[in-house]
């Protein structure tokens, strides 16, 4: 399966949705103004989750020792035979014995909802699914249900909106005098990583809370008095690497997939009778008919509950402009019936589209 375009157009939620319901197995990787992430499938759901500006071990190191789990000089020794081993940190921590196989999970599964959840916020950025072979460490193996998670990053994205204007994760913030000894567990946390250097980017990694939860302490802080803005981090934006290969190689995979597939085309269009216009018009039908049911499901995650009519889904004019549907929810509520005008563009003829 090909998978590839823009954020703006196709959203985050609308691509797990997509590789869960057809279970698909490769990585997904999503580039943004502040992270490049790659997200790891293994039948539709999530095995591994990394950020390019979260390195993953630091951050699953600073989890373990934030819960008891391990102590700083463990760490330190498992960083450096993680290193030479080229293994995991996770791992090597396990068969050192230093962490619970039932606790490392756990923190590992929590690292990986905390990196894909913060994709939802972006505004903008490229993805790229490519379907691959999958391996997976069976001694140190998490899977996270993707279902599960989409509704928690939807969550996540509504209760955001509440702070945009407000908080801009890249603010670096400085004390402005000594806060009171009664603050709250949440903005103690965030007032104790205030020190004139730390965006909020690197507080919610060095407490570990979620981005919703800092945010508030901020929010709290500011209000208060206690904390102000000092700057906001400039973002570098970094260029995506050249896929480099051999140029008749190239030249000739491009040359027979183009003339493969132009045969396959003219070989159906022959079969089924009808002009190339014909085809290609179907063929975009299809297609929208397809974009819409991932609308649904992803407005039933949000919701609970699929829409009425096709009027409450966002975002999808420009793709269905051209086409008549007919949309049923189910009245049990457990579904709904979608059905396109085919050429004719009338409903209920031979032609329609299901």
């Amino acid at each position: 399966m090909a998978l590839e375009g823009n954020l703006k157009d196709f959203g985050l939620a609308d691509i797990l949705q997509l590789i869960y319901f057809q279970r698909k197995t490769g990585i997904l990787s999503l580039r943004g103004k502040l992270d490049a992430v790659r997200i790891v499938f293994l039948e539709g759901n999530i095995v591994g989750a990394s950020s390019k500006r979260r390195e993953e071990s630091a951050r699953i190191g600073r989890m373990l020792i934030q819960r008891g789990l391990v102590t700083e000089p463990d760490l330190q020794k498992a960083l450096e035979v993680s290193k030479r081993s080229a293994e995991r940190l996770g791992r090597t921590l396990f068969e050192m014995g230093k962490v619970p196989i039932e606790s490392l999970l756990s923190v590992l599964a929590e690292q990986m909802t905390q990196t894909v959840v913060q994709v939802f916020n972006w505004k903008e950025g490229s993805y790229e699914f490519v379907a691959q072979d999958i391996t997976v460490d069976s001694k140190v193996a998490v899977s996270l249900d993707t279902e599960h998670l989409l509704m928690e990053g939807l969550r996540v994205t509504d209760e955001w909106t509440y702070f945009e204007g407000k908080v801009n994760l890249n603010t670096i913030y400085e004390r402005t005098e000594t806060a009171a000894e009664d603050l709250d567990a949440t903005d103690a946390s965030v007032y104790a990583q205030v020190d004139g250097h730390n965006d909020v980017n690197a507080i919610i990694d060095i407490t570990m809370m979620d981005q919703i939860e800092t945010a508030r302490g901020v929010v709290s802080l500011e209000e208060k008095g206690y904390i102000r803005e000092l700057r906001t981090r400039e973002v570098v934006h970094e260029t995506a690497p050249v896929r480099r290969r051999a140029k008749v190689s190239e030249s000739s995979a491009f040359s027979l997939m183009g003339t493969g597939f132009i045969l396959i085309v003219v070989l159906w269009v022959l079969i089924q009778g009808i002009g190339i216009g014909q085809f290609v018009e179907r063929f975009d039908q299809g297609v929208a008919l397809e974009f819409l049911r991932i609308k649904a499901e992803t407005y039933a995650v949000r919701t609970g509950q699929y829409p009425d009519t096709l009027d409450a889904l966002e975002n999808v004019s420009a793709m269905t402009r051209s086409t008549v549907f007919r949309y049923e929810p189910h009245p049990d509520g457990r579904g709904f019936r979608l059905v396109a005008a085919g050429e004719d563009g009338v409903l209920g003829s031979d032609d329609d589209i299901r």
